[in-house]
C-alpha cells in the first residue's frame, strides 16, 4: 500500500508544472478539465496539499488537532471501531462494487474490497487501453476503459474529495459529481474545480517523466509517451459550446468574484475547504463497469446522496 500511495503522490509535481507553465495552453487537457486560466492558481494550491498531505483542522475523531489524511481497508466491524463514522462503509462498499469512499469531515478515506481488484499502476495495463480517443470534440470511450482505473488514482481522486470536503460535488448536488471524462468536459469553471474526476483525469493525462529511488523509477519508466495523452475535447466548441459562437461556452465560468468564496488572490487550500455551497458527506469511487446511476443509487441506500 506505501508504494501504491507514492505513486500517486508521484504523478502530481508534473501536473503542477504543466498547469503553471501552460494553464490553457496545455497538451494534457487543463482546457476540457478546467476551462480557463483563472483556474490555475486553485488547482495548483489543491495539488500541492495533496501533495504535502497536507494536515486539516476540525476532522473526526479529533476535531481538535490538525490531521493529515488517513487510511483503512473496510470489513464488517468498521462501523463500530471507527464509531464516529455516520454511515457503514462496509455497507456502502456491499450494495455497489465501489472502490473506495470518504466520509466529509473525517480524517479518513476507506478502501473497499473491490479496491484490490484493479492494478496498481498504469504500466501494468496493455498500452492500447491508456489514452482514450478524440472524435467530433467528444471523448470516446467503450466499456471497462479509463485511463485512470487504477488504485494510485483511485487514492488520487478521494484525496481530492478529503480536501474539498463539503464542496464536493455529490449524487444530489446541483450539478451532481461527475463520473465519467466527458461529463467532466462538460462542467462548467467552478463546477470543474468541485469535481474529484477532473483532478484525477488531469493528473492521469500527464504521467512523471523522470523520478527518483527505485521504486518510483520502476513506476513511471517508459511512461513518457504512454500516459501522455494528448487528445482532449475543447469546452468551449460545440457540442459543449452553441453553434456559432466560439469562445463562449454556454456554462458560467469562474470569476474572481465566485458567490462560492473563492480567492483567486489567496489560492490556499483552507478556501477550498470551508466553501458554503450545499453538499452531502459521502464521496465514493465507483467500479470502472458501473453506470453513474447505478453509482447514484448505491449511494441512496447509505443516506450519502
Amino acid at each position: 500500500m506505501k508504494s501504491v500511495i507514492e505513486a500517486a503522490l508521484a504523478a502530481i509535481p508534473p501536473a503542477i508544472r504543466d498547469a503553471n507553465e501552460r494553464g490553457t495552453h496545455s497538451l494534457y487537457g487543463f482546457k476540457a478539465m478546467f476551462k480557463i486560466d483563472l483556474a490555475v492558481p486553485l488547482v495548483i494550491a489543491l495539488l500541492e496539499n495533496i501533495a504535502k498531505l497536507t494536515v486539516l483542522p476540525f476532522l473526526l475523531p479529533e476535531p481538535h488537532l490538525f490531521q493529515s489524511p488517513h487510511f483503512a481497508c473496510v470489513n464488517r466491524e468498521t462501523i463500530h471501531v471507527y464509531k464516529f463514522l455516520t454511515v457503514d462503509p462496509y455497507l456502502a462498499c456491499s450494495v455497489s462494487p465501489l472502490a473506495a469512499l470518504y466520509v466529509a469531515g473525517t480524517a479518513y478515506i476507506f478502501f473497499c474490497p473491490a479496491f484490490w481488484n484493479y492494478p496498481p499502476h498504469p504500466a501494468e495495463l496493455p498500452l492500447t487501453r491508456r489514452c482514450p480517443e478524440v472524435r467530433n470534440n467528444v471523448f470516446l470511450t467503450y466499456p471497462g476503459f479509463e485511463m485512470y482505473n487504477y488504485q494510485s488514482y483511485i487514492i488520487l481522486h478521494e484525496l481530492v474529495h478529503f480536501y474539498i470536503q463539503h464542496a464536493s460535488l455529490t449524487g444530489l448536488s446541483n450539478p451532481p459529481e461527475q463520473y465519467s471524462i466527458n461529463g467532466c468536459v462538460g462542467l462548467d469553471a467552478l463546477n470543474s474545480l468541485y469535481n474529484p474526476l477532473n483532478f484525477q483525469t488531469y493528473v492521469a493525462s500527464k504521467y512523471p517523466a523522470a523520478s527518483t529511488g527505485p521504486t518510483l523509477r520502476m513506476l513511471t519508466a517508459g511512461l513518457v509517451v504512454e500516459q501522455g495523452c494528448v487528445q482532449s475535447p475543447d469546452p468551449f466548441l460545440p457540442p459543449w459550446a452553441p453553434e456559432g459562437s466560439p469562445g463562449k461556452p454556454n456554462l458560467p465560468q469562474l470569476n474572481a468574484s465566485s458567490p462560492s468564496g473563492f480567492s483567486l488572490s489567496q489560492p490556499n487550500v483552507s478556501s477550498l475547504a470551508t466553501l458554503t455551497l450545499p453538499r452531502l458527506n459521502v464521496s465514493l469511487s465507483p467500479g470502472s463497469n458501473i453506470a453513474t446511476t447505478n453509482t447514484r443509487g448505491a449511494a441512496n441506500l447509505v443516506g450519502a446522496s
